[in-house]
Parts: C-alpha cells; structure tokens; sequence
C-alpha cells in the first residue's frame, strides 16, 4: 500500500506529520531527539531533523549490531553524513563518543509499518526497537505512520513493547489508556 501512494500525496502526508510532530510539547521538552532515517515508503523525518537542528537538539540516529540483535544510537547531524546499512538503510558511524547515552529528557521516534490503538506496532520484524526500548523504559515513544496504517489489531509477543503515542497526517492517538485525538 505505501509503495502505491502517489509521490505528491505522500510529499503532503509527511509535511503535515512533521508540522504535526514538531508543534507537539513533547517534542519541544524533549533535549535529545532519537530519529531514523526514513526509506522511501516510510515517513520522511528530514524536515523533523531540519526543525530539531534549529532548536539545537542533540540528534541520533539507530545503528543496528545485526550479530548481537542490538541497537544502539549515535549522534549525526545530516543524513548526507551517514552510510547505507546492512538493511539497506542509513545508519550514522558506531563512534563511542557520539553514542546516545540517556542523560536528558529523550523523545524517540520510531517507524511503522502499521500501528493499533494500543500502540502495537507492525516492524520489520527484527524485534530492535523492542529490544532497545525494553532496556530504556523511561524513553517516551511516538510512532509514525499513515493513517492507512493505523488498524484494529496487529499480532503481537510478549516482548512486544507499546508506543505511547501514534502520529498520523490525520491523527495523534495517545496509546496510554487508549485515548485517541484528532489533530
């Protein structure tokens, strides 16, 4: 289905989820912004790196350890900067000294595939933003994808870690307690 979104309707969906995102109080407390570099069927985070570089956010990006089933973020300010992954994906260098370490208030965006109201998200099915956030329980979560993607259900494992906010061109559905706004 995303494959099949017309380039120009996509273009609009993403501006508006962006608008969207950076006008949230979440986005604005958060100090450190833990992003992804989008594939050309997710939504585009280039103009949420645009906004959160001007407000001087420390900004990073996933790095998948693909043998130990890890992933950990390092900081990068552009996505011209980073490398194409194992996933095909853009990843920023493994440095130490610019590994995201937990220290601030941290927001992290995470990618959909398609999303429930409870906040279950449908990955790619490695399981790394589970694995990640399991181990960081006090990060706040919003997933991004179109409200096409928002459904009833999706299946679900124990290990399964919830969204706590779902952001659509259409809707900004807050998964704790499952109340849903529009926007």
């Amino acid at each position: 289905m995303r494959r099949q979104l017309d380039p120009v309707q996509k273009a609009r969906m993403d501006a508006r989820i962006a608008r969207q995102l950076t006008e949230l109080p979440a986005f604005f407390q958060a100090e450190e912004l833990l992003l992804y570099a989008a594939t050309e069927i997710e939504v585009d985070t280039r103009e949420i790196l645009r906004v959160a570089s001007e407000l001087g956010k420390r900004i990073y990006f996933p790095c998948c350890q693909v043998a130990q089933h890890a992933m950990r973020f390092y900081q990068a300010s552009s996505f011209e900067e980073m490398r194409v992954s194992h996933y095909g994906i853009l990843e920023p260098a493994a440095q130490p000294d610019a590994e995201w370490m937990g220290h601030s208030r941290t927001l992290c965006i995470v990618p959909a595939l398609a999303v429930d109201r409870r906040g279950m998200r449908l990955g790619y099915g490695g399981g790394y933003y589970d694995r990640f956030l399991a181990r960081h329980p006090l990060v706040q979560t919003i997933g991004l994808c179109y409200t096409a993607g928002l459904v009833d259900s999706v299946p679900t494992e124990a290990y399964d870690i919830p969204l706590g906010m779902i952001l659509t061109e259409t809707t900004l559905e807050v998964c704790n307690g499952g109340a849903s706004e529009s926007i």
